[in-house]
């Protein structure tokens, strides 16, 4: 009965717990999947190991992304902290303090380039040089006619210049200077009306006289042997007649007078203070930022306030380099010595560097004095994009000047102008937030379709302002035109492809800032312009902001040269086809 009862109850157990069809196919189908996720867990450790034992990128091929990330990485937001660092650390306080600085030292030579060249040292610039050049010491202004010049032609014996009073003098009911911004009639204009830009003994080439930069010239201490050709003076294109500045007070009450020279043409020295911050991307790239001084303007705006400008803006970048930032092309921060001796400085070191700035020179930001009730920056179309960006970070503040070059130029006329120093703060921060642009900005902000449109601009008002003479001497302007509406057409699809671009392939980035630096480098001709000085070498701008000055000063010329006129043309419309095909050799 027993054995019943216990077979009986696993038989109802059993019965209890057996499984239907359906149930055992579920218990197959998880124990299949388990199994399979044991099989890929094993597959995944072995693989694991393998890729563990032999990494998947090589050292080199580690080492190319690393470099393509650094050359594809834009570093330039209009927020970003170094752009907030250049508008907090560029302050009235600061430019009025270096001010005062420089107002006690020497306004030129030796010691105040060495003494820049210092602070800024100490505040973390990466590279500091002074560059001497020898030259014979004696500024041309080539947007008025050069009245002691044409004097000279004329047969004069000597020249007596004085300040116009109807344009510097006071104004209705206002008085003079320290009353009102108008100098008064005691006022003297500074400077000289030298033919020639730079050394007139060296021309067209430096007159090196010591070790220079970028360079490794050894140091010629006599100046006889240093192996550069200086003409004799006798063929110098110097003036030949003297030249005396008065003040208008005492132009109105001289009738006749008897002039006794006692001037001296001496062997001199320019010395020229430069500081660099080396890019880390493109070094070979540079964004120039330079001022001027000079040992015979004693202004303390000028050269002084546009001087202590750049001080405060070589300071403010190294003090970011010291704390880390680099640049992704090369800064240059020059101060020019003799700009009152035909622009002596700059033009002997362009002079020294001519390949090298052709080669890699970006854009040169000159700091100088801003007048007028309108902010209106005098450069290249092609930049114009660039300026209305970084104006728009800050209010506009200018101010009229008419003691600029006069040696009425000093603090007390500074004060009476601009209070708090408000628009030379602005002035400092715009420059500077421009240069930063240029240097850091992955694909170069140039504006092709503004300068396209300045060329057609510039066809347009040529042909209207001598609608007449084109008639009458049957000139055939078609051929000019035509590259015109080429190179506009050109322009405007590339610089939609520029925009564009891909920032990730910097072969492509490199390719594209390569065309926009040279298309305007096309207009320059090495002969120059014959009508111009020898350094105008540009056929589409002038420094009297005349278009096109080639064939402008042959069309004005008397008599007429059709020859000349021809030529002129000719290099023009080249020029002009040559940047439109240039315009077309991309990838895009």
């Amino acid at each position: 009965m027993k054995a019943y009862y216990s077979s009986a109850l696993v038989a109802e157990q059993r019965k209890r717990y057996m499984r239907t069809p359906a149930e055992r196919l579920l218990m197959a189908w998880v124990f299949c999947w388990m199994m399979l996720a044991l099989v890929a867990t094993c597959v995944m450790l072995y693989l694991l190991i393998i890729l563990y034992r032999r990494p998947a990128l090589s050292s080199d091929n580690f080492s190319m992304l690393e470099m393509n990330k650094k050359l594809t990485r834009e570093t330039y937001h209009s927020k970003d902290p170094v752009t907030q660092a250049l508008l907090k650390r560029i302050t009235a306080k600061d430019i009025n303090t270096t001010l005062e600085i420089l107002i006690k030292t020497p306004s030129g030579g030796y010691p105040l380039a060495e003494g820049v060249l210092k602070y800024w040292k100490s505040h973390g610039m990466e590279e500091t040089k002074i560059v001497k050049y020898q030259a014979l010491m004696s500024i041309p202004d080539e947007t008025q006619p050069n009245k002691v010049k044409n004097a000279e032609r004329a047969g004069a014996a000597g020249v007596v210049l004085f300040l116009d009073r109807v344009e510097n003098g006071p104004q209705d009911l206002y008085k003079a200077f320290p009353d009102s911004v108008y100098v008064s009639g005691s006022a003297i204009q500074r400077g000289t009306v030298s033919y020639y830009r730079g050394d007139p003994l060296t021309p067209g080439y430096p007159g090196v006289g010591e070790l220079a930069f970028f360079s490794r010239r050894p140091v010629q201490t006599n100046p006889v042997c240093d192996g550069i050709h200086r003409i004799p003076l006798r063929d110098a294109n110097i003036p030949v007649i003297p030249c005396q500045p008065i003040g208008y007070d005492d132009a109105t009450v001289i009738l006749k007078l008897h002039v006794k020279t006692h001037d001296k043409l001496v062997d001199g020295y320019a010395y020229n203070a430069i500081g660099m911050i080396m890019g880390g991307v493109e070094p070979d790239r540079y964004v120039l930022m330079g001022s001027h001084m000079s040992w015979q303007s004693r202004g303390d705006a000028n050269p002084l306030l546009a001087l202590s400008q750049l001080v405060v803006q070589g300071k403010t970048f190294a003090n970011l380099h010291k704390r880390g930032w680099k640049p992704r092309r090369t800064m240059v921060f020059a101060l020019w010595d003799g700009d009152a001796d035909s622009l002596l400085g700059s033009t002997e070191w362009v002079e020294d560097k001519m390949r090298l700035l052709q080669q890699g020179a970006i854009i040169y930001i000159a700091n100088d004095l801003i007048t007028g009730p309108v902010f209106k920056p005098q450069a290249s179309p092609s930049l114009s994009r660039a300026l209305r960006h970084v104006t728009q970070l800050h209010p506009n503040m200018t101010g009229v000047y008419p003691a600029y070059h006069t040696m009425y130029d000093n603090m007390g006329m500074i004060k009476l102008l601009d209070p708090g120093w408000k628009t030379s703060q602005m002035a400092a921060k715009t420059s500077a937030l421009l240069a930063r642009l240029w240097a850091d900005r992955v694909v170069l902000p140039y504006d092709l379709d503004e300068m396209a449109e300045f060329v057609a601009e510039g066809f347009q008002y040529f042909t209207q302002r001598h609608k007449d003479s084109i008639e009458s001497h049957r000139l055939n302007l078609d051929g000019l035109k035509q590259a015109c509406n080429m190179l506009s057409s050109n322009a405007r699809v590339f610089q939609e492809w520029a925009n564009g671009i891909s920032k990730n392939n910097p072969m492509v980035v490199r390719i594209a800032n390569d065309i926009m630096m040279q298309v305007e480098r096309i207009f320059i001709t090495p002969k120059g312009i014959p009508s111009r000085h020898v350094t105008h070498r540009h056929l589409l701008y002038s420094s009297d902001g005349m278009p096109f000055p080639g064939i402008e000063d042959q069309m004005m010329a008397h008599p007429f040269d059709s020859h000349l006129f021809h030529l002129q043309l000719a290099l023009l419309t080249e020029s002009v086809w040559q940047a439109a095909e240039m315009l077309v050799v991309s990838p895009y």
